[in-house]
């Protein structure tokens, strides 16, 4: 069975996606700059590397436990980085408008 998808549940799943895709990108910066491997990262928080890797490309997105578990090892505040993600989509939104 098909089912048809509304154009604003299309533009949701866009949104969701891009959303995730900008915290990703900001937990790999954060990572890189510290000179984390993914393998480190993922040990510290009990998930594999290709997890981490998954945050990192917006495949997936890490709970709330475990983000603030991958801050505290980077020494970041997870409230920061998820201001930083949201500021970040407000400002794309704004561009597209």
């Amino acid at each position: 069975m098909h089912i048809e998808c509304t154009e604003a549940e299309k533009d949701e799943d866009i949104m969701k996606t891009r959303r995730k895709e900008i915290l990703g990108d900001i937990l790999r910066r954060e990572r890189v700059i510290r000179r984390i491997s993914q393998e480190t990262l993922g040990n510290v928080v009990g998930l594999g590397k290709t997890a981490i890797s998954a945050y990192e490309l917006g495949k997936a997105s890490p709970d709330i436990e475990k983000l603030d578990m991958m801050c505290a090892y980077m020494g970041i505040d997870y409230l920061e980085l998820l201001k930083e993600a949201q500021q970040t989509y407000k400002a794309e939104m704004e561009v597209k408008q």
